[in-house]
């Protein structure tokens, strides 16, 4: 029987996978919780298999994934703050365990991070910490990179853009998302040369990194520069790389998930072409109408850091107090 409900998962992260699919291709929510529900009683899958260590690892880990694919993070939470004991992560104690909640607490680091909830965020980077102490670091290099990209984040957005800085500086991996991460803070910060310099860190084709790291993170590579050569005062370019960017991501961007992108492109091309405009009352009307939002709490904590640029200019503030200021915006 035990055997059995064991086979029967697979069938429920396949119908998971499945929900994700449509909801991405239709554009609409899935609900986590009342999939997973139907699938243990229509498979008869206990809740000792079904909310096991291991089963919750790989639930966490498709969650993490349809966050990221539909850049819809703000329900996947919900089921876990259900499922997930308060004291997880001393519950158990053997190596094989600790595997599980290493990935699981990235993942789950994530998923809190990207709906904002930097409080929640950083209590489980403290608990990955604990069980690093134990395994005497991490498992794998790339565990170890996610753990250091995700305590940056969670430190920017807090406050903390100097511990930030200090910690990426010690990455001595050279990736992508570590160089990605460094130039968006330091970028807040107005150092637009230390932002050119690691840009150009990143000197492999867009083809080269959307299938090592995802098309939502090149894209955001391509924005970031876009805004800098704008802040640097060079048009010519920003217009090439605007008119780059929508040819090379045209598909992408007829995608719902997408379409603030775009309008987001539009606004900064407009601005580019006019920069007296930026702090009329006409362009903030024009800002208003162009971009769609969701209820503040849903935003996503990238969209809204791109957004802030556009906020500081028409207010003329300083972009990383704007930043802070919309993160914290919920209801």
């Amino acid at each position: 029987m035990r055997y059995n409900q064991q086979e029967n998962m697979n069938l429920v992260y396949a119908r998971i996978k499945k929900k994700f699919r449509e909801a991405e291709y239709e554009g609409k929510e899935v609900d986590l919780e009342e999939i997973i529900q139907k699938s243990y009683a229509d498979l008869e899958i206990s809740d000792a298999i079904g909310f096991s260590l291991k089963s919750l690892h790989q639930l966490c880990y498709l969650a993490d994934v349809y966050g990221a694919t539909t850049l819809n993070y703000y329900h996947s939470d919900q089921f876990f703050e259900k499922h997930i004991p308060e004291d997880l992560f001393t519950l158990y104690r053997n190596e094989q365990s600790w595997k599980y909640l290493i990935e699981m607490g990235l993942s789950l680091t994530n998923i809190y991070f990207r709906k904002r909830d930097l409080i929640q965020a950083n209590h489980f980077l403290k608990e990955l910490e604990r069980v690093r102490e134990r395994l005497k670091g991490f498992q794998t290099e790339e565990q170890q990179s996610r753990f250091l990209v995700l305590q940056s984040l969670v430190y920017n957005f807090s406050g903390k853009s100097d511990q930030a800085i200090q910690l990426l500086a010690q990455n001595t991996s050279n990736e992508f998302p570590h160089y990605l991460i460094q130039a968006m803070i330091q970028f807040q910060q107005g150092e637009y040369k230390a932002v050119r310099s690691l840009l150009a860190q990143m000197n492999h084709s867009d083809k080269y990194y959307i299938p090592r790291f995802g098309i939502e993170m090149v894209m955001r590579k391509n924005m970031l520069e876009i805004l800098l050569f704008l802040e640097l005062q060079d048009p010519d370019y920003v217009e090439s790389r605007i008119q780059s960017f929508l040819n090379r991501f045209r598909l992408e961007l007829q995608k719902n998930k997408y379409a603030n992108v775009s309008e987001f492109l539009s606004l900064i091309r407009y601005i580019n072409q006019y920069p007296e405009a930026i702090s009329s009352e006409e362009f903030a009307v024009k800002v208003n109408a162009s971009l769609t939002w969701k209820p503040s709490e849903m935003e996503d904590i990238f969209f809204i850091s791109f957004y802030a640029w556009l906020k500081c200019k028409m207010t003329k503030e300083p972009l990383y107090e704007t930043t802070l200021k919309l993160i914290t915006l919920k209801g």
